[in-house]
């Protein structure tokens, strides 16, 4: 049903503002299937909360939704026609994550794992759900391009696998980032020593492109197991999760609105009471 595109739909959408665009809500978008408005949703929501005071479980459902979407994909050889943002929107959180290890510690590390495991589904079987080896060619582009993220990853990893000797759960997560960095890692040196061939320092990226395509059948990829597995859903975390959201937007409202007479739960049983099948009647009627 979300694929069906004899089903199109116009969802809404808000584009929160950002460095380089102004907030923008658009009402009415140009019809398109469930699969791609989700896309365009989740695209958003990752490249406008990388936050150092974001709750990390949020960043997990994205990624496992993203994840199940993208699986589903594969299987049924779907093709991802908005799959750049969300390709874009993975590495970047990637980046975010790497670049603030001081400060989050261990805790990027799981998610680094699910981001790289989704990006490798993206490398190995991408020629199932990609809309055209074009697109795949530019995925190799982007991968190059952003070569510094999965570097600083990688470095960030081998770092934590150094000084976790007799921590086995550390030892075991940095393991398996270093494992499914291999990929990423094998297509930048692959690609950059052909093009060291060029005896030049900068490239266009039709010229980088171009030696991706004359190359790529002497690209050797590693096939993992278990990519188009995602993390089973829990109803414990996620009731977890709510509850300290709950808990963090009353401690924000009493901070910030002197609220502190206020009774909470008296007003989330009278919102439990209301009948939704009663219409509700206008003010001043």
């Amino acid at each position: 049903m979300m694929h069906d595109s004899n089903l199109l739909l116009c969802i809404p959408l808000y584009r929160p503002p950002m460095l380089h665009r102004e907030g923008e809500f658009v009402e009415r978008p140009a019809p398109a299937t469930a699969a791609s408005a989700l896309s365009d949703l989740i695209y958003e929501f990752i490249m406008s909360h990388m936050r150092l005071s974001f709750p990390f479980q949020l960043y997990e459902l994205a990624i496992g939704i993203v994840h199940r979407m993208v699986a589903f994909e594969k299987r049924m050889c779907f093709r991802m026609t908005k799959w750049k943002p969300l390709f874009e929107a993975l590495v970047s959180l990637l980046n975010f994550l790497a670049s603030n290890e001081a400060h989050f510690g261990f805790a990027i590390y799981p998610i680094c794992l699910r981001v790289m495991v989704l990006l490798n589904l993206f490398i190995t079987y991408g020629d199932t759900f990609l809309p055209n080896d074009i697109a795949y060619d530019h995925m190799c582009y982007e991968i190059i391009r952003r070569e510094n993220v999965f570097r600083k990853l990688l470095k960030s990893a081998a770092k934590l696998r150094e000084t976790s000797e007799h921590i086995e759960e550390n030892m075991r997560i940095a393991t398996k980032v270093i494992g499914q960095l291999e990929n990423p890692l094998e297509i930048v040196n692959h690609f950059k020593n052909k093009l060291a061939q060029l005896h030049t320092n900068t490239f266009s990226e039709e010229e980088v492109l171009e030696v991706v395509r004359a190359n790529f059948d002497s690209l050797h990829l590693k096939l993992y197991e278990g990519l188009e597995t995602a993390e089973p859903y829990s109803h414990d975390s996620i009731t977890n999760l709510l509850d300290e959201l709950i808990a963090l937007v009353r401690k924000n409202s009493l901070e910030r609105y002197g609220l502190h007479n206020f009774d909470f739960f008296e007003m989330l049983h009278a919102l439990s009471s209301i009948d939704s099948s009663e219409p509700t009647p206008l003010v001043g009627s």
